[in-house]
């Protein structure tokens, strides 16, 4: 999948073991290696989650790469041109306004989706140890000679959207009408796209159900607004990142009969996917057509 700018994806080595933070520990010093892809349905997933933003003012295209789960930075230990120099997680680090160098890396596009990332400080490149497909192989600055060198070919995978991407996705489903009073919560937001199952991993913590129903008192709009803010709140305990949203829409929607109706929305494969808050079901309908909501 081509790099698509600033946004949220996992990094793979062409030969299957992702980008990791060990543990995903905020702690400076913690090591980055490669290790087997964990599933999107897994929280450990978000140790290997990078926000990839442009470093702003700096002469030339170049990104910091923050780790979700840890909230530290990719980092070539101390800015050494060394082979073999450790890349670690680590706070971002500042002098006088400046980015440290070391944590600035570039990006070369291969073509087929494949990129090679050198730091921008010692001129070398992210090279996972002899291409081991071991987990916890160790991830390194090296020279770069060979664009051919599998070692140091990567391949991104998009886990998050802009609004400018959301937003005519669900304008465009037919279970919201063309019209309908929808606002995301910030333009340049970057949102971060939940897999169904973590996001009914997180639906069950919240202990939703039906039997909850009260008209008036609790009703349809009230458990869709508490679902929400469980999702909130499971990334307020989980992701350390700053800068970031995790998509979870609140809607109001009318059936034919005229009732009204609250529930969520996330989207899947770039398709619009309603959630039950009442039942924690998925659908591409929930029989009512959204009229207005926030997320």
């Amino acid at each position: 999948m081509p790099f698509a700018g600033e946004g949220i994806y996992t990094i793979q080595n062409v030969n299957g073991l992702a980008v990791d933070l060990h543990g995903g520990s905020p702690n400076d010093g913690t090591k980055i290696q490669g290790y087997k892809m964990w599933p999107m349905s897994d929280a450990a997933c978000l140790g290997q989650l990078w926000l990839v933003k442009r470093v702003p003012l700096a002469n030339g295209i170049r990104y910091t790469l923050q780790n979700l789960r840890g909230g530290t930075y990719m980092d070539l230990q101390r800015g050494s041109s060394a082979n073999g120099t450790p890349v670690i997680g680590h706070q971002l680090s500042i002098t006088n306004g400046t980015l440290a160098q070391n944590q600035q890396w570039e990006m070369f596009d291969l073509g087929i989706g494949i990129y090679r990332f050198r730091n921008y400080m010692a001129q070398t490149f992210l090279d996972l140890d002899g291409g081991r497909d071991k987990n916890e192989t160790k991830i390194q600055g090296w020279s770069g000679d060979d664009p051919n060198n599998g070692h140091q070919r990567w391949t991104m995978t998009q886990r998050s959207m802009h609004f400018a991407q959301i937003d005519p996705i669900l304008r465009a489903n037919q279970f919201v009408i063309t019209k309908a009073d929808l606002h995301g919560y910030n333009l340049d937001t970057i949102y971060f796209i939940l897999d169904n199952l973590l996001l009914e991993a997180i639906w069950k913590v919240a202990g939703l159900n039906a039997g909850m129903h009260r008209p008036e008192l609790f009703d349809s709009d009230d458990f869709a607004m508490a679902f929400k803010s469980q999702v909130a709140k499971w990334g307020q305990e989980n992701i350390r990142a700053s800068g970031l949203s995790i998509l979870c829409g609140f809607m109001v929607g009318s059936n034919p009969q005229g009732n009204k109706h609250g529930y969520n929305w996330s989207l899947s494969n770039n398709e619009v996917v309603f959630i039950e808050p009442q039942t924690g079901g998925f659908a591409i309908t929930l029989g009512y057509i959204g009229e207005w909501g926030i997320y």
